[in-house]
């Protein structure tokens, strides 16, 4: 899930939800998924290409959980 480049030599472990907003979440692993650690830093593309990447890989109904069940 990321900003359309591979992977590389480093993946982050990115949160959908940022842990500031809810320090429950960082370790709930519905909350973490691969990154590249670039973008996962530093591109503002990272969250749009995150989305796209949860529904890809693992459909609507998934994103749908993560976005609004895990507040």
């Amino acid at each position: 899930f990321d900003c359309g480049k591979d992977y590389g030599k480093q993946v982050d472990g990115a949160h959908f939800h940022s842990r500031g907003s809810n320090a429950t979440l960082s370790f709930h692993l519905h909350n973490i998924h691969s990154a590249k650690s670039d973008c996962n830093q530093f591109s503002s593309e990272h969250k749009v290409g995150y989305i796209e990447g949860l529904k890809n890989r693992y459909g609507q109904q998934y994103y749908e959980y993560v976005e609004f069940t895990m507040q």
